[in-house]
This record gives C-alpha cells, structure tokens and sequence, in this order.
C-alpha cells in the first residue's frame, strides 16, 4: 500500500479545500500503517503517531477518540504538534508569536490533556534570562528568574527604575504584562 500525501496538496501555497484536507487528514494513518511494519517501535509510539489529532472532547481525527481513549504519547504530541503549527510560517500564513501561541494553547483546554499541556508548557521558555521585555505599563525590563508554573510571566527588573516585578506572585503586579 502506498502511504503518502501528493505533493501538490503539501506544498499547495493556500488554503486546501475540504477534499484537499479529508486527504491530508490520513496522515495520521499513513503513519501509523509505516509503523506498524516496523516491530522496533512500541505499540504506544504507534498510537502516538496515529491519534496525534484526536481531542478529549471525542472532535478529532482519524478515529474520533476521546479522553482516556487516547494514548499519553498521542496527548503530547498533540500538544507539541498544535504549538509547532502555530508558530511555523506557510505560505498560506504568519506564524504566531511563541507567546500567542501559548495562549492559544492554553486556551484549548476543552480539547487538550490539561497534564500533557502542562508538562509541555513547562519547557517551553518565551522569556530567556536576561532577555529585554516591553511591559504594559511603558517600561522596559530585563527578565531575570522565569517560573515554570508560569511562563507568561517571569520576574523583571525595570531597566530605568531598578524595580523588581515578580510578574506570577505580586498581586501589585497582577495589570501588568509583557507586550
């Protein structure tokens, strides 16, 4: 059996059509059946690839799983899949800021392990130490601890000021975000 997505559907510059994406929509299974030829690779790897698309509220694809119905693998790679999709730029569209997209994650909890998410936000730093911020209330601040528990918000010291800003723990600091 042949197991691949045409060419003029993967590198197509727009948007697919609905008949373009029911196919591209088989490369859960595609992958999954190479895969499964394969006996050095795990069943939980194979269902990892093959549900990578699947959602707990039972809306994805291909087999419209839900919850515990699908594999842990496949909820992180989900996760990891989602945030690789929004922030890569195609030719149809920008990609998000790595910002964005952790809020569109996060957003997602009808659809995504809340475990999955978290572990995978929980390695995902937007904000490097000693990076240079743009802060909600006109200062700009230089990133010096971040908070695993909190990506989108680490502590900062202002650049003019010299003031500490625990973004994630000072209530005071609760209105203020990095733009």
């Amino acid at each position: 059996m042949m197991w691949v997505i045409p060419n003029e559907i993967l590198n197509k510059p727009g948007r697919l059509t609905d008949e373009e994406f029911t196919i591209m929509k088989q490369h859960a299974l595609y992958g999954y059946g190479i895969l499964r030829e394969k006996s050095d690779i795990s069943d939980s790897i194979r269902m990892g690839v093959l549900q990578h698309h699947e959602k707990i509220n039972g809306k994805g694809y291909p087999l419209g799983a839900s919850a515990d119905q699908i594999d842990v693998y496949a909820r992180i790679l989900s996760v990891a899949d989602i945030y690789d999709a929004l922030v890569t730029e195609r030719p149809y569209k920008k990609g998000f800021s790595k910002r964005d997209a952790v809020e569109i994650i996060m957003s997602m909890t009808d659809e995504l392990d809340i475990d999955a998410m978290k572990s995978f936000l929980g390695s995902v730093i937007l904000y490097p130490v000693n990076s240079i911020v743009q802060l909600s209330n006109n200062e700009r601040a230089k990133v010096v601890a971040n908070n695993p528990e909190c990506i989108l918000r680490p502590k900062v010291v202002g650049l003019t000021t010299g003031k500490l800003y625990n973004l994630s723990e000072d209530v005071s600091c609760a209105s203020i975000v990095i733009l």
